[in-house]
């Protein structure tokens, strides 16, 4: 009888912004090769569902999370559709109205919140500085997290959180310039500065500044999730 290994299908969730949403499926393949990957059965399967809706970096009206929410569980609800086994969001900030996508995949949501804090455990670090989406930091997505693995964060200055959010927008729209990546890198150092052991990019767009994902004591959030989605993937093939 002929025995065929079937890889598990990943269904992501980008499109918020969707230059990130691309990235993160060429990061997977990246990493897929560098785990061994040469042939085109080695690679993972997967879906992208690329969203078209509006930003939710600087929300402050709660309709909006709401309007997330019913975005995402329509995408979850394709997502199903499409059979995939495992499911991710290649946004930090979504994450925050990602309830109906763990509601409908339970354990088969890699979630990029816990994998970050698993990766600054395994790092050692005690203190981390956070460079995300105003969103992100005022509705404090990572901070139960850390918390809970007595892990302190340090987050941007006021100004510089504005200044964050300028980053994020000229990345989706297609004009990040030399003196926004200078700006990028700076607001690394300043979170050193203060105290940092290693400094988290909790937003997706942030690796698409050049060389920012290369500084020293620097966590890429895309790059862990991919990781320990590919990891997650080789755990749970199955023989059909």
């Amino acid at each position: 009888m002929e025995i065929e290994m079937k890889k598990q299908k990943i269904g992501i969730i980008g499109g918020l912004g969707p230059q990130a949403g691309v990235e993160f499926c060429r990061l997977l393949i990246e990493e897929a090769t560098k785990a061994g990957a040469s042939a085109g059965e080695d690679f993972p399967e997967f879906v992208l569902h690329s969203l078209a809706i509006k930003d939710f970096f600087s929300v402050s009206d709660p309709q909006d999370l709401h309007q997330g929410e019913l975005v995402l569980r329509r995408a979850a609800i394709g997502l199903k559709k499409d059979d995939v086994d495992l499911v991710v969001i290649a946004c930090n900030t979504a994450h925050l109205f990602a309830k109906p996508v763990r509601k409908e995949f339970k354990k088969r949501f890699v979630s990029i919140t816990e994998a970050v804090a698993e990766a600054v455990i395994q790092s050692g670090a005690k203190t981390v500085g956070l460079m995300a989406s105003p969103t992100t930091i005022r509705l404090g997505l990572y901070d139960k997290v850390f918390a809970n693995n007595h892990i302190n964060v340090i987050n941007p200055l006021r100004e510089d959180i504005l200044v964050l959010e300028e980053i994020i927008q000229a990345i989706i729209g297609g004009n990040l310039d030399r003196k926004k990546t200078r700006v990028a890198f700076s607001l690394v150092h300043r979170l050193q500065s203060r105290g940092a052991e290693k400094v988290i990019l909790a937003c997706t767009e942030l690796r698409l500044v050049p060389g920012l994902v290369n500084l020293p004591k620097v966590l890429d959030s895309s790059l862990i999730l991919a990781r320990v989605l590919l990891q997650k993937q080789q755990q749970l093939d199955i023989i059909k």
